[in-house]
C-alpha cells in the first residue's frame, strides 16, 4: 500500500509523499533526492497543473532528469502482485512438458499471445495468411 501511495504522490508531483520511493530507489537509479524534490516543484509550477500529458511533456524535455527517472519508476512498478502471478501461471501453461526445449524468444512470444488473449481473439487467421502471401514469394522456380 505504501508503494501505491508513493506512486500516486509522484504522479501528483507531491515530493513529500514520494520520499519513501526516492529513498528506496535513489542509489539504484542514481537519483539526487534534493534535486528530485526541486524538480517536482518546478514541474508542478511550470506545467500549470498536473496531468498525464503535462508530466509526459516535462519528462521529454530533458530538463528534469531526476524527476524523469522517478516518473519512469512510478509508471513501471507493479502496485500489486496479481499481474505478475497471473503471468507466471500463464507461462507454466504455455511451457508444459511437451515444450521444454523451447527457446526464450519463442516462449516470450507465446506467453505474450496467451496473456493478451483478449487482443489476439480479434485477429483473423485469414488476415495473417494474406499478409504472409503479400510478401515476396519464398519459392524458387526451377525450369
Amino acid at each position: 500500500m505504501d508503494i501505491a501511495q508513493c506512486v500516486d504522490a509522484v504522479l501528483n508531483c507531491n515530493a513529500d509523499g514520494a520520499s519513501g520511493l526516492m529513498k528506496k530507489y535513489a542509489s539504484t537509479l542514481s537519483i539526487n533526492i534534493d534535486l528530485a524534490h526541486a524538480e517536482m516543484s518546478m514541474v508542478k509550477m511550470s506545467t500549470g497543473g498536473v496531468s498525464l500529458a503535462n508530466l509526459k511533456t516535462a519528462a521529454l524535455t530533458g530538463f528534469y532528469p531526476n524527476f524523469t527517472k522517478l516518473l519512469k519508476l512510478a509508471l513501471s512498478l507493479p502496485v500489486g502482485t496479481a499481474t505478475c502471478e497471473r503471468s507466471f501461471s500463464a507461462m507454466s501453461r504455455v511451457r508444459n512438458w511437451m515444450r521444454t526445449t523451447m527457446a526464450q524468444q519463442r516462449l516470450s512470444s507465446l506467453s505474450l499471445l496467451y496473456i493478451d488473449s483478449d487482443i489476439t481473439k480479434k485477429i483473423q487467421p485469414e488476415d495473417i495468411v494474406d499478409q504472409f502471401d503479400a510478401k515476396a514469394p519464398r519459392r524458387m522456380l526451377l525450369h
